[in-house]
């Protein structure tokens, strides 16, 4: 059985073990931002979080400050029952003709006394300069991990997955 760490995963070696189908972006409800309800309270939450933003410069800042000002605080505006944010998320799969783990920045969890269950929303950190992978194998092997736990939890046959690409740029 093949062991993958899913910051290391290739497109050959993903290939290797699943079918991979990969399709164009479309208009997705999410990507619609008139069709999101936003509250006095959130938008005030988010003038604050641009604010911390606005003249600095995002692009020299590290991963941990821009996490704790920006990221985490828009995941916490999304919480709701027992949906949580949360940073470090470990993931663990078995396939059976390979194993995958590895841990997100963070997303936004279910959890049942204390205990992070599946559905997962996950925050993908993509590396930059010349040293970095392409970051969309990065993202499959988080996207299978959590998957595998979806399937471990009721056994849906087919999962689909999507991401979303993002870029920081100035406020």
């Amino acid at each position: 059985m093949d062991y993958i760490r899913i910051t290391d995963n290739s497109l050959s070696q993903l290939r290797s073990v699943i079918e991979l189908q990969e399709g164009r972006i479309g208009n997705y409800p999410w990507t619609q931002a008139d069709s999101i309800a936003v509250s006095t309270e959130e938008k005030q939450q988010l003038q604050v979080i641009e604010s911390r933003l606005s003249n600095t410069f995002i692009d020299l800042m590290n991963e941990s400050t821009i996490w704790s000002r920006a990221i985490y605080p828009l995941l916490v505006l999304a919480e709701g029952d027992d949906i949580e944010a949360r940073a470090e998320i470990k993931l663990k799969a078995q396939y059976s003709k390979f194993k995958l783990e590895g841990m997100a920045n963070g997303g936004l969890v279910k959890t049942v006394a204390g205990r992070v269950t599946p559905p997962y929303f996950l925050v993908v950190e993509a590396q930059k300069g010349t040293e970095a992978i392409n970051p969309l194998f990065k993202l499959y092997g988080h996207m299978l991990a959590a998957a595998w736990l979806n399937w471990k939890r009721d056994h849906s046959p087919i999962e689909q997955g999507y991401f979303i690409l993002m870029k920081a740029k100035k406020c």
